[in-house]
């Protein structure tokens, strides 16, 4: 396992296979025991655009089931940011679906708490949007999917397709150089990439390291 580290950023290499179950990097950042969620979010974001690049546009993913929140919390943080998308004028997929439960959790109510479910928000956020003072404000902190977008992508097509299922998970590693988990609030990220070396990652953050 390689990393490296300076101040609070660490790197580290995981040599499982290359897949969208498991990250090939790690990334930490910040303290745990940081309670300023604010400076956590402009380091967040400061490594997140030095990852991207400044010419590349970027997919955000918001899917309350992957949030690191409060089961009854979820679904008030994507719809909030399905309003804070909609408002800046950000192009956007949103779908509402019932969340899978086990026949017997049914069967006998177990945990029941009334309906759940599962909101999902893809929005297309080009460079200009990215780079502009208050959008990393809209931010979620409890856990964004990143997907860098390839030069000339069809904005609109891509988010139908990722919507619809059209793009399967391994082919999304083809498709994008670079895919990011970040759960801001505990200062670390998932990088899934097919492409990029650990140097490729440091060269990217190398102005911040």
């Amino acid at each position: 396992m390689n990393s490296a580290e300076q101040s609070k950023i660490i790197i580290k290499e995981n040599k499982q296979g290359i897949s969208l179950e498991t990250p090939r990097f790690s990334l930490s950042y910040g303290q745990a025991a940081d309670a300023d969620i604010g400076n956590r979010r402009l380091i967040s974001f400061n490594i997140l655009s030095a990852l991207k690049g400044g010419d590349h546009d970027v997919i955000l993913e918001v899917d309350s089931s992957l949030l690191n929140a409060p089961r009854q919390h979820r679904a008030d943080i994507a719809l909030d940011f399905v309003r804070a998308v909609r408002s800046a004028g950000i192009d956007f997929r949103y779908d509402k679906n019932a969340e899978k439960t086990s026949f017997f959790s049914q069967l006998f109510r177990i945990g029941d708490t009334g309906s759940s479910f599962r909101h999902r928000v893809l929005t297309y956020v080009p460079k200009g949007i990215w780079n502009s003072e208050t959008f990393v404000n809209i931010l979620p902190t409890q856990g964004i999917r990143y997907y860098i977008v390839p030069p000339n992508a069809q904005s609109s097509k891509l988010l139908d397709d990722m919507r619809q299922g059209y793009i399967l998970d391994d082919e999304k590693l083809d498709i994008f150089d670079l895919i990011v988990f970040d759960c801001c609030i505990f200062g670390q990220m998932g990088i899934y990439t097919k492409h990029l070396s650990l140097d490729d990652i440091k060269g990217r953050l190398k102005n911040i390291l």
